[in-house]
């Protein structure tokens, strides 16, 4: 993934396989995460009818998460958003992605950030009949500061976000910088 990353911030050294390391990465996303397992258990119990399933039927679960996100991604468009140079870095959240909802145009869709430098914005359900979504993005895309402060927005809920601080509000004895408190917002 780190050499995807690296070939991707430069726009003419991008391979086919390259791009297909990287949807294999947003595939993996959802069935990595460590609440996978909870959310498995419970769709389980209320599809399945399993009051207690067993480990193999969160694995086999994974499995069909895993298959049906592919054919999910299949249905979409696809564009590789980087950040402007003066704009701030993507922010990663627990979950490696950001759902999105564009309300004027009703689009869905998910962002991915790769790194701080650079992303996958999936747009679901607008792929064209002819479309290759494994040859790679349709477009790329550079956002600005405040498209960037938007997504980062996104990210976190208010309530778990950091707030500025001047480095009297530090910790007493903390390295300026490295403490940064938490603002709780109801």
């Amino acid at each position: 993934m780190p050499v995807c990353r690296r070939r991707h911030r430069a726009p003419r050294c991008r391979t086919r396989d390259d791009w297909k390391t990287i949807l294999l990465h947003i595939q993996a996303q959802p069935v990595r995460h460590p609440d996978n397992g909870r959310v498995a258990v419970t769709y389980i119990k209320e599809e399945g009818g399993l009051p207690t399933p067993e480990r193999d039927h969160v694995q086999r679960q994974r499995q069909i998460t895993f298959r049906e996100t592919r054919q999910w991604m299949a249905n979409a468009r696809y564009a590789l958003i980087r950040r402007g140079t003066a704009a701030p870095r993507f922010v990663l959240n627990d979950k490696g992605s950001i759902p999105m909802h564009d309300t004027l145009l009703d689009l869905k869709g998910v962002l991915s950030p790769l790194s701080g430098e650079i992303a996958v914005l999936m747009v679901v359900g607008v792929a064209q009949p002819t479309d290759d979504y494994e040859a790679g993005p349709l477009t790329e895309r550079i956002l600005n500061v405040k498209c960037m402060e938007l997504v980062n927005r996104a990210v976190w809920p208010a309530r778990f976000r950091l707030r500025r601080h001047s480095r009297s509000q530090t910790r007493p004895g903390a390295r300026p910088g490295t403490s940064l408190p938490v603002r709780h917002v109801s």
